[in-house]
C-alpha cells in the first residue's frame, strides 16, 4: 500500500506543477474540443449576412426552412438581419421535416395579386393565418400591396404543388358503351383516337347512327379529360354537387334507374364523375344528354334548382367513403370550366344538402369541402398564370 502511494505521489509531481498544464492533458483537451467542433459543424454552419441577403434566400441556399433558421438564432423579425451578422444554419434533417408528419415541408414565397387576402392564402396553402401574419410581421392586412412578396412557411408538398394535368398512361384497346348524345367525334376526342381508326376497328361508316347501350371498340385509347361542351345560355346560375350514395355505378346505370323512377328524359344529372366501377375509369367524366340538349335538370327540386342549376354527380357514398384523388381532380376541372364561362360565383357552388329546403345529407358527411375549395382556388390561380 505504501509503495502504491509513493508511485502516485511521483506521478502527480511529474504531471502537475504549479502554473502549468500537463502536455498530455492539453492534447486530450484539444482532441475532445476538435471532436465537439466537428460534431457541431456536422449539424450546422455559420453564414455571414451580405448586402441584400434575406431569410428566404438564405433558406433556399442551404435547403433549410426559414422557421428553422429563426428558431436556432432567436430571430423574431425576418427583416432584422444586418450586414456582417453571423447566423447559424441548422443542417440536421429534423429541421427540414415536420416531426408530426412524413410529408416534407418547405417555405415558399407568394407574390400578392389583385384580390388576395391572407385568409385565402392560409386556406390555399393549409397554413394557419396567425402563422403567416407572424412570419411576415403583418398585422394590418389592409396594407397588402399587389406585387408584394410574403413568406408562406411549412407548406406541405402535396398542398403547394398540386396541379391538375391530364392523365398520361399507356394506351390500350378499350370498349366504350354508347349513351345518349355520344358521337364518333366526341368519343375520338375523349380517348385521343382519330375517328377513322374507330371506324375501321368497328367496321362501320362515319355516318353510322350509334345506338344507346351499343358497345364499340376504341383502339389504342388514352383516356383524357373530355372537352366539356359549352353552350351559350343565361339560365345557369348555380352548380349543385351530388353523390350517388352507391358504391358502384356509371351514367348508364343511373339513366336506367331514373327512367324507372319516372324521369321521362332519363339521367337527371348533367355530368357524372365515375369511381372506376362498371367499366369506367376512376375520375372519368360522362356528359349527360340533358347537358348536350341544354335541358333542365332532375337532380334538385328544392328552391327550383332544376331550372337554374347544373347538376354534377360523383359516383360513391361519401357518408362512409372518401372522394378519390382522380374524382377530385375531375370535379375541380368541371366546376372551374363551368364557373368561369357562366360567371357563377363561388358562393353558388353548393352541395345538394346546402340548398334551402333540401332535406338530405348529399353529397355526404365526409365530402371534403375545405379541400375542394382549396384545390379549386389553386387550379384557377394556375390557369391565370398560363
Amino acid at each position: 500500500m505504501k509503495r502504491l502511494k509513493k508511485i502516485n505521489k511521483q506521478t502527480r509531481e511529474l504531471f502537475i506543477k504549479k502554473g502549468t498544464v500537463p502536455f498530455f492533458i492539453l492534447c486530450m483537451a484539444i482532441i475532445m474540443l476538435g471532436t465537439v467542433v466537428s460534431l457541431r459543424s456536422a449539424d450546422e454552419v455559420m453564414h455571414k449576412v451580405a448586402r441584400g441577403d434575406n431569410l428566404w434566400d438564405i433558406s433556399k441556399q442551404y435547403d433549410v426552412s426559414v422557421n428553422a433558421i429563426k428558431r436556432v438564432n432567436n430571430i423574431s423579425k425576418p427583416d432584422s438581419l444586418k450586414v456582417g451578422q453571423n447566423i447559424r444554419i441548422p443542417l440536421d434533417m429534423s429541421a427540414r421535416f415536420n416531426e408530426s408528419s412524413k410529408e416534407m415541408k418547405k417555405d415558399i414565397i407568394h407574390t400578392i395579386d389583385y384580390g388576395d387576402t391572407l385568409w385565402e392564402l392560409s386556406l390555399l396553402y393549409e397554413v394557419p393565418l396567425k402563422t403567416i401574419k407572424k412570419v411576415n410581421n403583418i398585422w394590418n392586412t389592409k396594407k397588402l400591396k399587389v406585387g408584394q412578396k410574403i413568406i408562406i412557411p411549412n407548406v406541405s408538398f402535396y398542398g403547394s404543388e398540386f396541379c391538375i394535368t391530364p392523365h398520361k398512361e399507356k394506351k390500350k384497346d378499350i370498349s366504350h358503351t354508347i349513351i345518349s348524345g355520344d358521337s364518333l367525334w366526341y368519343i375520338s376526342q375523349m380517348y385521343n383516337v382519330p375517328v377513322e381508326k374507330i371506324v375501321r376497328a368497328n367496321k362501320i361508316s362515319r355516318s353510322k347512327v350509334l345506338k344507346k347501350d351499343q358497345e364499340i371498340k376504341v383502339p389504342n385509347a388514352q383516356y383524357l379529360k373530355p372537352k366539356i361542351p359549352i353552350y351559350a345560355s343565361n339560365k345557369w346560375k348555380y352548380i349543385i354537387i351530388h353523390h350517388s350514395a352507391t358504391d358502384i355505378g356509371n351514367a348508364l346505370c343511373f339513366n336506367r334507374a331514373h327512367i324507372r323512377r319516372g324521369f321521362v328524359s332519363g339521367l337527371g344529372y348533367h355530368f357524372v364523375i365515375d369511381n372506376g366501377t362498371k367499366g369506367k375509369k376512376n375520375g372519368q367524366i360522362e356528359v349527360s344528354p340533358r347537358w348536350i340538349k341544354q335541358q333542365n335538370g332532375a337532380h334538385c327540386k328544392a328552391s327550383a334548382m332544376n331550372f337554374k342549376a347544373i347538376g354534377v354527380c360523383l359516383v360513391g357514398n361519401f357518408n362512409s367513403d372518401k372522394v378519390s384523388k382522380d374524382q377530385m381532380e375531375s370535379l375541380v376541372y368541371i366546376v372551374s370550366t363551368l364557373k368561369d364561362y357562366y360567371n357563377i360565383p363561388a358562393r353558388r357552388i353548393l352541395g345538394h344538402g346546402n340548398v334551402r329546403k333540401a332535406h338530405t345529407e348529399c353529397p355526404g358527411k365526409r365530402f371534403p369541402w375545405k379541400e375542394f375549395k382549396r384545390q379549386l382556388m389553386l387550379y384557377e390561380r394556375t390557369k391565370e398564370k398560363k
